[in-house]
């Protein structure tokens, strides 16, 4: 048998991805999804 997990996240900016508040989460996007992309068996995102 083949499974696949799945799991959702849902959130709501309180800034803007411009605002200098939000600069450290949008500074390491692209890190955070190069990570989650990585592991073997890794399906979509």
């Amino acid at each position: 048998m083949n499974f696949h997990l799945t799991q959702t996240n849902v959130g709501i900016a309180k800034y803007s991805y411009e605002d200098s508040k939000f600069a450290g989460f949008v500074d390491n996007l692209d890190r955070t999804n190069a990570l989650v992309d990585s592991p073997s068996g890794f399906v979509w995102r």
